[in-house]
């Protein structure tokens, strides 16, 4: 993704290395501006379901990609990966809803590629069933948790309505990303009229489930969050009444590192994730 520039500071021939939100460079008589980039999604790798374990696969990826591993189990058995491969368990989860193998659960785990061949997790047997899928997003903070924040939940009542309670962000330019479980055994697309006010162009990057044991699924949606603040609660539809576990996170956008420039006499200049960026002003 590319980002337009106009109000940054910086010495003539000295390089500029990295640049926050808002802070000003002057290059000659030239003025420029770079603001972050916002997360955007990626791929979505195959869903796979069992009454034993499962090996999801990444879907294609570049180096610090960030990938979100969901999973869904019943209410009373949780998930633990027998082989991690990178992966750790994302800030309030698991969320669950019922007993032994009664109800649904959501498991979220994520890890950061260190390459584009990344090596698959394996989600350990947690006794009835097991569905999981790998997602990926690019543009996503390149150090420490790929978070500005979390939240969960589950619904008790059984009905055909859902309200995902929403989340507060602390920075701006977060992308966020929403799943949300079921206890119905169906394979099928469940989930729809996804809304939510707060949130700019929501699309549905997954909804599916398995048959397998007592069956179970999810769905997986994003939406922008440009400002700081309240994401309000997201709501949606589900073709089978039954109840639900959800969980949202707030990924957070990646600093502006730019490649390199000359500028020319030019009004403006475009810029691409990268690492430096050194100022050649030709008078």
């Amino acid at each position: 993704m590319n980002h337009s520039c106009s109000s940054f500071w910086v010495l003539l021939g000295r390089p500029l290395s990295a640049m926050a939100r808002g802070v000003t460079v002057m290059l000659g008589l030239l003025i420029f501006q770079c603001a972050y980039a916002m997360p955007n999604f990626q791929a979505a790798g195959t869903a796979v379901g069992s009454t034993a374990s499962v090996t999801p696969a990444w879907p294609a990826h570049l180096t610090d990609d960030v990938a979100l591993l969901i999973v869904e189990s019943t209410g009373g058995q949780p998930v633990t990966l027998s082989t991690a491969a990178g992966f750790v368990a994302v800030a309030n989860s698991p969320q669950a809803i019922g007993i032994t193998t009664t109800g649904t659960q959501i498991s979220v785990f994520w890890a950061r590629a260190t390459s584009s061949a990344m090596a698959a997790p394996t989600v350990a047997d947690p006794g009835d069933h097991v569905y999981a899928q790998i997602f990926t997003y690019r543009n996503v903070i390149r150090a420490g948790n790929p978070w500005d924040v979390t939240g969960g939940g589950f619904k008790i009542l059984s009905s055909n309505a859902l309200t995902v309670t929403g989340v507060t962000t602390t920075v701006a330019d977060t992308l966020i990303v929403q799943a949300a479980t079921r206890d119905d055994k169906s394979a099928a697309a469940e989930f729809g009229a996804i809304t939510n006010a707060g949130l700019t162009s929501i699309v549905v990057r997954a909804d599916g489930g398995t048959t397998q044991g007592n069956g179970g699924g999810f769905a997986v949606w994003d939406g922008g969050k440009a400002a700081i603040g309240a994401t309000g609660n997201t709501t949606a539809t589900i073709a089978t009444a039954g109840v639900n576990a959800f969980l949202t996170l707030a990924l957070k956008p990646a600093p502006l590192v730019v490649t390199s420039a000359t500028l020319n006499g030019a009004a403006s200049v475009t810029v691409v994730n990268g690492s430096t960026i050194t100022a050649v002003v030709n008078a």
